[in-house]
Protein backbone atom coordinates (compact mmCIF):
# COMPACT_ATOMS: atom_id res chain seq x y z
CA UNK A 1 0.00 0.00 0.00
CA UNK A 2 1.24 3.47 -0.74
CA UNK A 3 0.10 7.15 -0.51
CA UNK A 4 0.19 8.78 -4.03
CA UNK A 5 0.13 12.67 -4.30
CA UNK A 6 -1.07 15.13 -6.90
CA UNK A 7 -0.39 18.80 -7.55
CA UNK A 8 -3.16 21.06 -7.25
CA UNK A 9 -3.44 21.92 -11.19
CA UNK A 10 -4.72 17.99 -11.76
CA UNK A 11 -7.64 18.98 -9.23
CA UNK A 12 -10.81 21.04 -9.19
CA UNK A 13 -11.24 23.50 -6.18
CA UNK A 14 -13.80 24.99 -5.10
CA UNK A 15 -14.97 26.65 -1.29
CA UNK A 16 -18.38 27.42 0.22
CA UNK A 17 -19.20 29.18 3.49
CA UNK A 18 -21.28 26.62 5.90
CA UNK A 19 -20.85 27.71 9.38
CA UNK A 20 -20.93 25.14 12.03
CA UNK A 21 -20.10 22.36 9.80
CA UNK A 22 -17.01 20.27 10.80
CA UNK A 23 -15.82 17.35 9.38
CA UNK A 24 -14.26 15.72 6.04
CA UNK A 25 -14.67 13.17 3.05
CA UNK A 26 -17.32 12.43 0.63
CA UNK A 27 -19.15 16.17 -0.45
CA UNK A 28 -22.84 16.25 1.59
CA UNK A 29 -26.14 17.13 -0.71
CA UNK A 30 -25.89 20.85 0.38
CA UNK A 31 -22.19 22.06 -1.10
CA UNK A 32 -22.44 19.34 -3.33
CA UNK A 33 -25.61 21.54 -5.54
CA UNK A 34 -23.42 24.61 -4.66
CA UNK A 35 -20.13 22.76 -6.57
CA UNK A 36 -22.22 21.78 -9.93
CA UNK A 37 -22.02 25.71 -10.34
CA UNK A 38 -18.79 26.36 -10.46
CA UNK A 39 -16.73 23.39 -12.25
CA UNK A 40 -16.70 23.14 -16.06
CA UNK A 41 -17.41 19.44 -15.94
CA UNK A 42 -20.64 17.37 -14.89
CA UNK A 43 -21.11 16.35 -11.66
CA UNK A 44 -21.18 12.80 -12.90
CA UNK A 45 -18.13 12.92 -14.33
CA UNK A 46 -15.63 14.49 -11.31
CA UNK A 47 -15.69 12.67 -7.83
CA UNK A 48 -15.31 15.10 -4.98
CA UNK A 49 -14.35 15.42 -1.22
CA UNK A 50 -14.23 17.98 1.06
CA UNK A 51 -12.79 19.37 4.68
CA UNK A 52 -13.61 22.25 7.04
CA UNK A 53 -11.44 25.89 6.83
CA UNK A 54 -11.09 27.94 9.75
CA UNK A 55 -14.05 30.55 9.80
CA UNK A 56 -16.80 28.58 8.69
CA UNK A 57 -15.63 27.79 5.10
CA UNK A 58 -15.12 24.65 3.48
CA UNK A 59 -12.96 23.32 1.12
CA UNK A 60 -14.19 21.20 -1.83
CA UNK A 61 -11.45 18.97 -3.79
CA UNK A 62 -12.78 16.98 -6.92
CA UNK A 63 -10.33 14.77 -9.76
CA UNK A 64 -12.07 13.30 -13.29
CA UNK A 65 -13.32 10.00 -12.55
CA UNK A 66 -11.72 8.22 -15.12
CA UNK A 67 -7.96 9.54 -13.86
CA UNK A 68 -8.97 7.77 -10.63
CA UNK A 69 -10.27 4.69 -12.37
CA UNK A 70 -6.76 4.37 -14.08
CA UNK A 71 -5.07 4.41 -10.89
CA UNK A 72 -2.80 1.47 -10.21
CA UNK A 73 -4.42 -1.11 -7.45
CA UNK A 74 -2.22 -0.79 -4.31
CA UNK A 75 -2.90 2.72 -3.49
CA UNK A 76 -4.36 3.11 -0.46
CA UNK A 77 -4.16 7.34 -0.27
CA UNK A 78 -4.82 10.01 -2.73
CA UNK A 79 -4.53 13.17 -1.77
CA UNK A 80 -3.36 16.90 -2.92
CA UNK A 81 0.41 17.61 -2.27
CA UNK A 82 -0.68 21.45 -0.87
CA UNK A 83 -3.66 23.70 -1.77
CA UNK A 84 -3.63 25.90 -4.23
CA UNK A 85 -2.88 29.76 -3.50
CA UNK A 86 -6.36 30.95 -4.57
CA UNK A 87 -7.29 29.59 -1.49
CA UNK A 88 -6.00 32.05 0.57
CA UNK A 89 -2.22 31.60 2.86
CA UNK A 90 -4.23 30.56 5.79
CA UNK A 91 -6.11 27.62 4.44
CA UNK A 92 -4.96 24.05 6.65
CA UNK A 93 -6.35 20.86 6.78
CA UNK A 94 -5.42 17.92 8.37
CA UNK A 95 -2.91 15.82 6.45
CA UNK A 96 -5.35 13.40 4.65
CA UNK A 97 -8.29 15.30 4.91
CA UNK A 98 -8.51 15.56 1.41
CA UNK A 99 -8.37 11.87 0.23
CA UNK A 100 -10.08 10.92 -3.26
CA UNK A 101 -9.94 7.13 -2.95
CA UNK A 102 -13.10 7.12 -0.61
CA UNK A 103 -16.28 6.03 -0.97
CA UNK A 104 -16.55 4.11 -4.15
CA UNK A 105 -13.02 4.72 -4.67
CA UNK A 106 -12.25 3.42 -1.27
CA UNK A 107 -9.03 0.49 -2.16
CA UNK A 108 -10.53 -3.15 -1.91
CA UNK A 109 -7.99 -3.99 0.26
CA UNK A 110 -9.13 -1.25 2.93
CA UNK A 111 -12.34 -1.52 2.31
CA UNK A 112 -12.13 -5.78 3.46
CA UNK A 113 -10.15 -4.46 6.29
CA UNK A 114 -12.75 -2.01 7.88
CA UNK A 115 -15.14 -5.01 7.01
CA UNK A 116 -12.86 -7.37 9.35
CA UNK A 117 -13.03 -4.90 12.08
CA UNK A 118 -16.84 -4.25 11.86
CA UNK A 119 -17.00 -8.33 11.99
CA UNK A 120 -15.10 -8.19 15.04
CA UNK A 121 -16.40 -5.49 17.02
CA UNK A 122 -20.05 -7.31 15.89
CA UNK A 123 -18.32 -10.44 16.87
CA UNK A 124 -17.38 -9.17 20.44
CA UNK A 125 -20.77 -7.12 21.00
CA UNK A 126 -22.48 -10.48 20.00
CA UNK A 127 -20.55 -12.66 22.43
CA UNK A 128 -20.65 -9.93 25.10
CA UNK A 129 -24.52 -9.71 25.27
CA UNK A 130 -24.60 -13.71 25.11
CA UNK A 131 -23.06 -13.53 28.11
CA UNK A 132 -24.77 -10.98 30.26
CA UNK A 133 -28.01 -12.44 28.79
CA UNK A 134 -26.33 -16.00 30.39
CA UNK A 135 -25.64 -13.86 33.37
CA UNK A 136 -29.11 -12.21 33.87
CA UNK A 137 -30.64 -15.75 33.65
CA UNK A 138 -28.68 -17.37 35.95
CA UNK A 139 -29.44 -14.70 38.76
CA UNK A 140 -33.11 -15.08 37.75
CA UNK A 141 -32.97 -18.69 38.54
CA UNK A 142 -31.73 -17.77 41.72
CA UNK A 143 -33.83 -15.05 42.71
CA UNK A 144 -36.63 -17.61 41.98
CA UNK A 145 -34.66 -20.25 44.00
CA UNK A 146 -34.64 -18.28 46.99
CA UNK A 147 -38.12 -16.65 46.50
CA UNK A 148 -39.20 -20.29 46.87
CA UNK A 149 -37.17 -20.92 49.65
CA UNK A 150 -38.37 -18.34 51.60
CA UNK A 151 -42.24 -19.33 51.13
CA UNK A 152 -41.33 -22.70 51.98
CA UNK A 153 -39.89 -21.20 55.29
CA UNK A 154 -42.79 -19.12 55.97
CA UNK A 155 -45.04 -22.07 55.41
CA UNK A 156 -42.78 -24.32 57.69
CA UNK A 157 -42.78 -21.42 60.48
CA UNK A 158 -46.56 -20.79 60.26
CA UNK A 159 -47.22 -24.60 60.55
CA UNK A 160 -44.88 -24.41 63.79
CA UNK A 161 -46.23 -21.49 65.48
CA UNK A 162 -50.41 -21.58 64.61
CA UNK A 163 -51.48 -25.19 62.43
CA UNK A 164 -53.94 -25.30 60.39
CA UNK A 165 -54.50 -21.47 60.45
CA UNK A 166 -55.42 -19.96 56.87
CA UNK A 167 -51.88 -17.65 56.40
CA UNK A 168 -54.53 -15.04 54.83
CA UNK A 169 -56.23 -14.72 58.11
CA UNK A 170 -52.65 -14.39 60.09
CA UNK A 171 -51.52 -11.59 56.90
CA UNK A 172 -54.75 -9.88 57.97
CA UNK A 173 -54.17 -10.26 61.66
CA UNK A 174 -50.88 -8.58 61.40
CA UNK A 175 -51.87 -5.34 59.60
CA UNK A 176 -54.50 -5.18 62.30
CA UNK A 177 -52.08 -5.04 64.89
CA UNK A 178 -49.23 -2.65 63.48
CA UNK A 179 -52.21 -0.77 62.73
CA UNK A 180 -52.65 -0.29 66.24
CA UNK A 181 -49.36 0.13 67.01
CA UNK A 182 -49.20 2.95 64.58
CA UNK A 183 -52.35 4.66 65.91
CA UNK A 184 -51.13 4.52 69.56
CA UNK A 185 -47.94 6.00 68.89
CA UNK A 186 -49.97 8.89 67.68
CA UNK A 187 -52.17 9.24 71.21
CA UNK A 188 -51.49 11.68 73.62
CA UNK A 189 -51.24 10.60 77.17
CA UNK A 190 -54.39 12.13 78.97
CA UNK A 191 -54.10 15.29 80.81
CA UNK A 192 -53.98 14.48 84.67
CA UNK A 193 -56.13 17.84 86.00
CA UNK A 194 -56.04 16.74 89.74
CA UNK A 195 -52.90 18.77 90.78
CA UNK A 196 -55.17 21.99 88.73
CA UNK A 197 -58.42 20.99 90.82
CA UNK A 198 -56.57 21.06 93.64
CA UNK A 199 -54.99 24.77 93.77
CA UNK A 200 -58.84 25.82 92.26
CA UNK A 201 -60.21 25.02 95.28
CA UNK A 202 -57.43 25.75 98.04
CA UNK A 203 -58.31 29.51 96.29
CA UNK A 204 -61.96 29.24 96.90
CA UNK A 205 -62.97 32.03 98.78
CA UNK A 206 -64.96 30.32 101.26
CA UNK A 207 -65.63 33.86 103.34
CA UNK A 208 -67.40 35.11 100.60
CA UNK A 209 -71.38 33.51 100.52
CA UNK A 210 -71.78 31.78 97.07
CA UNK A 211 -73.88 28.78 95.70
CA UNK A 212 -71.01 26.63 93.37
CA UNK A 213 -73.29 25.30 90.40
CA UNK A 214 -70.55 23.35 88.51
CA UNK A 215 -66.21 23.39 88.03
CA UNK A 216 -65.29 22.59 85.20
CA UNK A 217 -61.36 21.52 85.22
CA UNK A 218 -58.84 20.64 82.56
CA UNK A 219 -54.85 20.51 82.68
CA UNK A 220 -54.31 24.46 81.32
CA UNK A 221 -58.36 25.65 82.29
CA UNK A 222 -60.33 26.09 84.70
CA UNK A 223 -64.19 27.21 84.35
CA UNK A 224 -65.96 28.15 87.41
CA UNK A 225 -69.94 28.49 87.56
CA UNK A 226 -71.53 30.29 90.90
CA UNK A 227 -74.65 32.13 91.48
CA UNK A 228 -74.34 35.33 94.27
CA UNK A 229 -76.51 36.89 95.86
CA UNK A 230 -76.78 40.60 95.62
CA UNK A 231 -73.48 41.93 94.75
CA UNK A 232 -70.76 39.92 93.37
CA UNK A 233 -68.03 42.29 93.69
CA UNK A 234 -67.14 40.91 97.02
CA UNK A 235 -66.70 37.10 95.86
CA UNK A 236 -64.43 38.51 92.73
CA UNK A 237 -62.50 40.42 95.18
CA UNK A 238 -61.27 37.42 97.16
CA UNK A 239 -61.17 34.56 93.79
CA UNK A 240 -58.00 34.48 93.25
CA UNK A 241 -56.30 32.56 90.79
CA UNK A 242 -53.57 29.86 91.65
CA UNK A 243 -49.79 30.27 91.27
CA UNK A 244 -49.17 30.21 87.40
CA UNK A 245 -52.67 31.05 86.66
CA UNK A 246 -54.67 33.99 85.30
CA UNK A 247 -58.30 35.28 85.04
CA UNK A 248 -60.16 36.00 82.03
CA UNK A 249 -62.77 38.80 82.03
CA UNK A 250 -66.15 37.34 84.44
CA UNK A 251 -69.24 36.88 82.61
CA UNK A 252 -72.22 38.10 84.66
CA UNK A 253 -76.31 37.18 84.33
CA UNK A 254 -78.35 38.97 87.19
CA UNK A 255 -82.07 37.54 87.70
CA UNK A 256 -84.42 38.44 90.72
CA UNK A 257 -81.66 39.54 93.09
CA UNK A 258 -79.05 36.58 92.31
CA UNK A 259 -76.27 36.73 89.70
CA UNK A 260 -75.10 34.05 87.84
CA UNK A 261 -71.40 34.55 87.85
CA UNK A 262 -68.90 32.79 84.92
CA UNK A 263 -64.98 32.58 85.30
CA UNK A 264 -62.40 31.13 83.44
CA UNK A 265 -58.64 30.61 84.64
CA UNK A 266 -56.01 30.06 82.24
CA UNK A 267 -52.97 28.68 83.26
CA UNK A 268 -49.84 31.20 81.66
CA UNK A 269 -47.78 29.45 79.53
CA UNK A 270 -44.08 30.07 80.13
CA UNK A 271 -42.55 29.68 76.85
CA UNK A 272 -45.13 32.58 75.53
CA UNK A 273 -46.98 35.65 76.66
CA UNK A 274 -49.32 35.05 79.23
Amino acid sequence: MSDLRWPPERFYWSSVDIPGWRGMGPVPPGPRAILADDLPLPESELHAVCASLAGGRVVICAAVRSELEAIEPGVDTLCPSHLPECLGPDARVPDGALNLLVGEYEPVARRRQRLRRHTGDAIVFVTCAALITVGLSRRADNWKLSAMQVRQARAGMIDAVAPGIDPALLTAELARSRRLVEAGSRMEEPIDAAEALAAVLQGWPSSAPSAPQSLAVTGDTAVVSVNVQGDPASFLAALRPPPGWRLDEPRLSASGGTTRLSQVMRRINQGGPP
